[in-house]
């Protein structure tokens, strides 16, 4: 009986820390996510501003103008790590500047994940 007892209580402990490392996982998960929209908003904010408030524009500029302190030296503004500044070799023809900049956020957004 005692043995059942000890047993029914190591079954509860385990699952509680088993929930506690599910509910942890996820909050890491929810917090990449959030991370993520919140990059993907400040790379088009310009896109965006005709379908937001001012006071939200001037907030995503204010996170975007803070990322880019925080060391994020290697953007272009965008957010775009700038992996090509021309065509690469193994394009045959010119890529227009547009073209290079959406061929480095594909890039971008592989390295991310």
């Amino acid at each position: 009986n005692k043995v059942q007892e000890v047993a029914k209580q190591m079954n509860v402990f385990a699952m509680k820390q088993e929930m506690k490392r599910r509910i942890q996982a996820a909050r890491n998960d929810l917090q990449a996510v959030g991370q993520r929209r919140l990059k993907y908003l400040c790379d088009y904010v310009d896109v965006l501003q005709p379908f937001l408030s001012s006071t939200k524009v001037e907030q995503l500029r204010n996170r975007l103008s803070e990322k880019q302190k925080d060391g994020a030296q290697d953007l272009n503004g965008h957010g775009v790590v700038e992996h090509y500044t021309a065509s690469p070799l193994w394009v045959q023809g010119t890529m227009r500047s547009y073209q290079i900049h959406g061929l480095n956020t594909m890039i971008s957004k592989y390295d991310q994940g």
